[in-house]
């Protein structure tokens, strides 16, 4: 069958992925498995600098969402990227 969407491409003959996808990227997530658990915000320690850090941006814009930006600069600084559990202090874009 032809779709007109995808420039009429037959829809049958596009390779599908091992997870059932169309489009590449999801190849190593195991979806049988539960996600993954999030840390609760209230719970998560957060070292007092950092804290009033953040809160200093969060009290700097009229809606909260937009400290989030420098809020997650602050984070980096810190912990040298956002990527959880790094073995070392590097960012994680110079990895």
């Amino acid at each position: 069958m032809l779709d007109p969407v995808l420039g009429g491409i037959d829809r049958v003959k596009v390779k599908r992925f091992a997870h059932g996808s169309r489009v590449p990227g999801n190849e190593a997530a195991d979806l049988s498995k539960d996600p993954a658990v999030v840390p609760d915000p209230a719970t998560t320690p957060v070292p007092a600098h950092l804290r009033s850090e953040i809160e200093g941006y969060v009290a700097r814009y009229p809606d909260v969402r937009s400290a989030a930006i420098p809020a997650l600069h602050a984070v980096q600084r810190e912990h040298g990227g956002a990527r959880p559990r790094r073995s070392s202090r590097r960012p994680w874009c110079c990895a």
